[in-house]
């Protein structure tokens, strides 16, 4: 069996950290948060809800909890990579991200996602979690992140 793809080790949680440009979140402007091309490294837990516009990669190393969470435009594309588990408010009932993470899923309060979702292992009490992936949020989020090292592609899936 193929091993999981180790996207957040500490040597690469490390370069994240080195050369993010940018250590918290966007200021909320006009009930949106702006997010600037770049990376955001997140040193702890983080909670996300929201509009958000922009194309922007965030590294949490920590636990990450979605509420809503929308995109502004059609172009606008967050990437989000948490070290620790992803968990759902109550409310979340929309999602737009590609998200990843190096823990769990908690799909007990499962929302729509549109984008993607990678994860290392999926808990919850029997939950339900909607993903459709969303070619157009992944090529905007490839073609506007001229700072990215690598995209790796999925070619092949079992459960």
């Amino acid at each position: 069996a193929a091993e999981f793809p180790a996207l957040l080790s500490a040597g690469r949680l490390a370069w994240y950290q080195k050369n993010a440009g940018f250590s918290q979140l966007p200021p909320v402007d006009s009930a949106v948060m702006a997010f600037q091309n770049g990376i955001y490294f997140i040193n702890g837990d983080c909670a996300l809800s929201g509009i958000y516009s922009g194309n922007a990669l965030l590294v949490v190393d920590g636990s990450v909890t979605l509420g809503n969470l929308i995109k502004s435009a059609g172009a606008d594309s967050l990437a989000i990579l948490a070290a620790g588990p992803v968990s759902f408010a109550a409310d979340s009932g929309d999602i737009d991200a590609l998200l990843y993470s190096a823990g769990q899923v908690n799909c007990s309060d499962g929302p729509d996602i549109r984008g993607s979702m990678l994860a290392a292992g999926l808990a919850g009490p029997g939950g339900t979690i909607n993903i459709s992936y969303d070619r157009d949020m992944f090529n905007s989020f490839r073609d506007s992140s001229s700072w990215t090292t690598c995209f790796v592609r999925v070619t092949r899936w079992n459960e």
